[in-house]
């Protein structure tokens, strides 16, 4: 990780806070670093705390860095859904499970060994060489870091790297498992197919009643129909409240002019960047570069790949050393810099990509900031209509009254299911965030006073369960029609099973492929080569591993991809890799050691939290990735930001 920091000033604020604070979650851990924390616990393991602030701290620099990437702005919600919060609950749970192991097994690190990986760390050292205190502070300044607490911390991963040590040192995969593995990944099977069609098992007939009552008995759970909730809804809409605010050309266009840095894109250069220790070694790589010699290749003479050289499409603001920023702006496309001597380290420069700035025009404009204006000041209304039900809620007033009183939009939804669907799967529209309300709802009762839903796009929404419709078995009668046709395509699909095994055994007896498929009337397809991961027109992945099953000119039946037909092949042909060359060994041996390290952790982690027992306070990490609110306090007013 600290090699890519040799890249220099780009973004090494960015990679510095990603280095010691998210990516090596399972080495470096996060407590300390920004002072004291407290409030409640979000999980325990054994008698360590998670606490929700560290939880809550860990998990918005995840959010941080994983937008600096995609260079936009991910919200909690979309966080949630990549899964991003429960990885940093899961890897604080493996760093709280190491520390409490590493308590048990009394292991520690001298302060001598801690202040010597500090001062041999290069994200700490001038362009000498030499570690510098300067840099030191400007980091840790830079992103709100105690020197205490990161003291404290890299002690903390310094730890548990000793542990990590034990699972990936001198691994060795035998080679027979490497010749296994690429016989595995490289093996390929050519197959002949043809699709049975539909017409080979004849007609399903109409089944009487008592097949399908019986198939109605059998199946009870495809005739159930799902608990409704019957809801009353008050909703303020920013999108209705911005209707009836009608703004000046006078103030867009003074909008426009105060804010015109909105509505500008600076230019962006995609920029390559190789650093050294030494001016010396920069200056050689310039005559280098001067002689003929590609950017790419003196990269590759210092040890650099592409991927890290590349310090992607950046504005000035993206480059914080001044010197190298205003050399990478000066350079026309596809030239070369001379060495500039930067803050951390001496740098020669490529741009490949000039992107010049844009400046969007306040005609094109116009219309967007008119609209952003109006709901501002729609925002600013529905706070106070936010405070004005929370006091009519709070003495009593029931939600259709508050409607009538405030004129705000009163909706009562009959009867709605989990997955927003009414009865008869019609769904419902035009309620915002309406997943977000129905999760709420159906973890409420009748009876119960409900927190406010604050919608994604700003919008309130209050409700009340009116009633609740138990789930329930429907009668036999009003789903007989959808009984039949159910059994009709069980019986198809059996059918199509059966008829499938039989042709399999004929083929096994001897009978020629391609006089079967004749006597279907349906066309021989063959197929190329195929690995395991591979596919072909018809051919589901479930036939295509059934076949590296067979031997040469085994047969075998899957499902089509179509859902409905079968298909029916024949493995034709076997390629197996040649020797396992000397260079393929060692990609597969680094491959497998890391695989191995990677499992052996994992079980050794495993283990730990079986020792230790681990408690997640649901409800915490709940109300912390904004699945739930937070409790509010019923007289309380909101604040404007």
């Amino acid at each position: 990780m600290l090699n890519k920091l040799r890249k220099g000033s780009a973004s090494w604020i960015a990679k510095i806070f990603i280095g010691l604070l998210v990516l090596s979650f399972a080495v470096w851990g996060i407590a300390d670093i920004f002072g004291g924390y407290g409030g409640s616990t979000v999980a325990t393991v054994g008698d360590v705390e998670i606490s929700a602030q560290e939880f809550q701290r860990t998990f918005q620099t995840e959010i941080r860095a994983f937008s600096a990437r995609i260079q936009r702005q991910l919200s909690t919600e979309e966080a949630r859904t990549m899964g991003l919060d429960a990885r940093v609950l899961d890897q604080l749970i493996t760093n709280a499970s190491l520390d409490r192991h590493a308590a048990d097994l009394n292991l520690g690190i001298s302060d001598a060994a801690i202040v010597d990986a500090i001062t041999k760390d290069e994200a700490f050292q001038d362009a000498s060489g030499a570690f510098s205190r300067v840099a030191f502070e400007q980091i840790l300044r830079s992103n709100g870091l105690t020197e205490n607490g990161y003291l404290a911390n890299r002690r903390q991963g310094s730890v548990r790297q000793q542990i990590a040590n034990a699972f990936t040192r001198d691994i060795s995969t035998p080679k027979a498992l490497l010749e296994a593995l690429e016989r595995f990944n490289k093996a390929k099977r050519t197959l002949r197919y043809f699709v049975l069609p539909a017409s080979a098992v004849g007609k399903i007939e109409e089944p009487d009643e008592t097949k399908i009552k019986a198939y109605y008995d059998s199946r009870q759970q495809d005739f159930t129909a799902p608990e409704y909730r019957k809801l009353a809804l008050l909703i303020i809409s920013l999108e209705t409240l911005k209707e009836k605010y009608k703004i000046s050309d006078q103030n867009v266009k003074e909008a426009y002019e105060t804010a015109e840095d909105r509505y500008r894109t600076p230019e962006r250069r995609q920029i390559l960047q190789i650093s050294y220790n030494e001016m010396a070694d920069a200056e050689k790589a310039y005559e280098s570069l001067k002689s003929g010699k590609s950017f790419t290749e003196v990269a590759k003479e210092r040890g650099f790949s592409e991927s890290d050289i590349n310090l992607g499409l950046l504005s000035r603001d993206g480059l914080s050393d001044e010197k190298i920023r205003e050399a990478a702006f000066a350079l026309k496309k596809d030239e070369f810099s001379k060495p500039v001597a930067g803050a951390l380290s001496a740098v020669v420069l490529k741009v490949t990509k000039i992107e010049p700035e844009v400046v969007k025009k306040f005609e094109d404009v116009k219309s967007d900031i008119r609209d952003r204006l109006a709901l501002e000041k729609a925002g600013n209304e529905a706070l106070d209509l936010h405070d004005s039900v929370e006091d009519l809620r709070a003495g009593g007033e029931a939600l259709k009254e508050v409607s009538e009183k405030l004129s705000i939009k009163f909706l009562e939804i009959e009867a709605v299911d989990r997955t927003g669907m009414a009865p008869g799967n019609k769904e419902i529209r035009g309620v915002p965030d309406f997943q977000k309300l129905l999760r709420s709802a159906f973890a409420s009762d009748i009876g119960v006073e409900n927190n406010v839903v604050e919608a994604g796009n700003g919008d309130f929404i209050w409700f009340d369960i009116v009633e609740v419709t138990a789930s329930k078995l429907k009668p036999f009668d009003t789903v007989k029609t959808e009984a039949a046709e159910k059994w009709k395509e069980t019986e198809f699909s059996a059918r199509m099973t059966k008829k499938s095994a039989e042709i399999l055994k004929e083929l096994r007896n001897g009978k020629s492929f391609k006089t079967v498929a004749d006597s279907f009337r349906t066309s021989l397809e063959i197929t190329e080569p195929l690995t395991r991961t591979g596919s072909a027109e018809e051919l589901t992945k479930s036939a295509v591993g059934q076949a590296f099953a067979l031997p040469k000119d085994g047969f075998g039946s899957a499902r089509a991809k179509n859902g409905n037909s079968r298909v029916i092949f024949q493995v034709t042909k076997i390629e197996l890799p040649n020797k396992l060359e000397d260079k393929n060994a060692e990609t597969l041996q680094k491959q497998m050691a890391t695989e191995m390290a990677r499992d052996l952790f994992d079980q050794y982690v495993t283990g730990l939290r079986s020792a230790y027992t681990v408690n997640v306070n649901q409800s915490t990490y709940n109300i912390l990735t904004g699945r739930e609110q937070a409790p509010t306090q019923p007289y309380g007013r909101r604040g404007r930001m």
